[in-house]
């Protein structure tokens, strides 16, 4: 069976669970999985090292993540930025109306 990608630009389906938490994560795109042939010249060292916020015009897109605490269930977004109103949006999208909801901040 082939694989099936689905859009993110609708609003992911809400989890059931009493208890949801929700974070996010920067995903640095590029090097991974190439050949890299001097030894003096360590993969930490080459890494993406631009301060601040990762964006999707930085090519270090923010991925938020919605999980349900009973069931398991997750739900991703792949962000353009990720400023408050976005995760917040997220969150609330991919959460019960009365379920309590766990962030970091």
């Amino acid at each position: 069976m082939p694989f099936k990608c689905c859009s993110s630009s609708g609003p992911p389906s809400e989890l059931d669970d009493e208890v949801t938490e929700g974070d996010k994560v920067y995903i640095n795109a590029g090097e991974k999985g190439r050949c890299h042939d001097d030894p003096a010249d360590p993969p930490w060292r080459r890494a993406n090292k631009r301060r601040g916020h990762g964006t999707w015009d930085t090519d270090r897109p923010p991925v938020a993540g919605v999980i349900g605490r009973c069931s398991g269930q997750i739900r991703l977004r792949v962000l353009g930025h990720s400023r408050k109103a976005e995760l917040r949006s997220l969150g609330e999208a991919a959460s019960a109306t009365d379920s309590i909801f766990n962030s970091d901040e």
